[in-house]
């Protein structure tokens, strides 16, 4: 608010030294225009006064006379524009002030016309290339760095505003609702022929190979455990030792060679583990297009895990998640996440860069999305002008405008009492001629 305060003071400054300047130039040309009309009044006298002795003189007395007169007829038009001459209520003058408001809606058509209209500014927004130049600014890692970190540094603080504003609760009741909508089978059946394309299932689920190998060998007392309780001829007392030992050492060797086998398909993808997971993948397609029962079995577990208890836990618990993870993150020498959005940033370049026609939809989207602002914008700037011109006071909105072209309009004083005294010359002389 301090800065917002600042900023609109330094305007008011900024606005009351310009108008003072144009004040300054306004009376000094206005004494300049009544300076020259009074030297010409001089002239007239003087040579009314000496003409008898002095003929020649006739010739300034035509040139003051005429110049005296554009002069006059020029103040008065001058004059009229902004009030009653000499205070006199002569009809037609000070037609600025009567005429406020239908000035005030001529100006607001004109300039929303001419200037704000959309074909307008959509054509001079088309010849910005503003695409391309945004194209050429993000392809300089350096900017890209820039925005990434701006990005990153906003977030906590606006998780921050939604969390307290529970913003983030209509958000996240937003999302699920729309989860709802899901078929969950057919979700699950693209995510899986994506997977089974160009073979990204050996890329995207290694991690997942790793993850559960870790698990095998932190879990190995328990599984040593259930397959000693389990052991073939376990109730028999002569045999049960045997059994057991036995059990305990092919169950053992088993989860060795499961591990090995799994660490060594998350790094090789010509691991014999990936044709199984291929068929595995496979066959879950089928069921997942066949299997009516599987189909009412996801989406009610989609239910139960998107309702309303759930969600909502879900979706606290996930943002307390986000909101921990990011600050540690931020914390480190070098944020990941910021990365992660430079990533996009330059994903997405790289993606225009690449592709013409995705270029040219997102200018389409961009200059659709211009022209719905500009018709929307428009007319309110229209009115806007209207209302604050005619809450202006009559005199007032004379004065600042008379402040604004004042000044240019005295040399219309001046031409016209020069250019006059010089007509009055001509016609002096066509006089002496005929």
């Amino acid at each position: 608010m301090t800065q917002k305060n600042s900023i609109s003071k330094n305007s008011t400054d900024t606005n009351e030294v310009l108008n003072s300047e144009k004040n300054r130039k306004l009376r000094k040309f206005r004494y300049i225009a009544s300076a020259i009309l009074l030297l010409m009044l001089a002239f007239y006298i003087l040579a009314v006064c000496y003409r008898e002795q002095y003929p020649g003189l006739e010739w300034l007395k035509a040139f003051a006379e005429a110049g005296m007169i554009g002069g006059l007829a020029d103040w008065f038009a001058v004059t009229a524009l902004f009030r009653h001459p000499l205070g006199i209520p002569i009809p037609h003058t000070a037609i600025i002030p009567s005429k406020k408001n239908v000035i005030a809606k001529s100006l607001a058509t004109f300039i929303s016309t001419n200037f704000l209209s959309t074909d307008n500014l959509v054509s001079k927004a088309q010849d910005l290339k503003l695409v391309d130049k945004g194209i050429h600014f993000l392809e300089a890692p350096e900017n890209v760095e820039k925005i990434a970190s701006s990005i990153t540094a906003v977030l906590p603080n606006l998780l921050d505003t939604l969390k307290n504003q529970q913003t983030h609760e209509a958000v996240t009741t937003q999302i699920f609702a729309q989860l709802k909508q899901l078929d969950a089978s057919s979700t699950i059946d693209k995510l899986v022929n994506w997977l089974l394309e160009e073979e990204r299932y050996k890329s995207k689920l290694s991690p997942f190979l790793t993850q559960l190998a870790l698990a095998l060998s932190a879990n190995k007392e328990v599984i040593d455990t259930a397959a000693r309780d389990n052991a073939p001829l376990a109730k028999v007392p002569i045999l049960r030792r045997i059994s057991q030992s036995l059990a305990e050492g092919m169950t053992g060797k088993a989860a060795v060679n499961i591990e090995e086998a799994l660490i060594d398909a998350s790094s090789n993808p010509d691991s014999p583990v990936w044709n199984t997971v291929a068929e595995m993948l496979q066959k879950l397609q089928v069921q997942l297009k066949e299997s009516e029962d599987m189909q009412q079995q996801l989406n009610t577990l989609r239910d139960q895990w998107l309702s309303q208890q759930n969600s909502s836990a879900l979706a606290n618990n996930l943002w307390e998640m986000l909101g921990e993870k990011l600050a540690i993150d931020l914390d480190s020498s070098n944020p990941k996440s910021a990365q992660e959005v430079a990533n996009i940033i330059n994903s997405l370049t790289q993606s225009l860069v690449d592709d013409p026609a995705l270029k040219k939809k997102l200018e389409s989207f961009l200059f659709q999305k211009f022209q719905l602002l500009i018709s929307n914008i428009s007319p309110k700037v229209e009115t806007m002008i209207i209302d604050t011109v005619q809450g202006w006071d009559p005199h007032s909105f004379s004065s600042k405008l008379e402040t604004q072209v004042g000044a240019d309009l005295q040399y219309i004083r001046i031409n016209g009492t020069i250019i006059g005294g010089i007509l009055g010359i001509i016609i002096h002389t066509i006089e002496l001629l005929f």
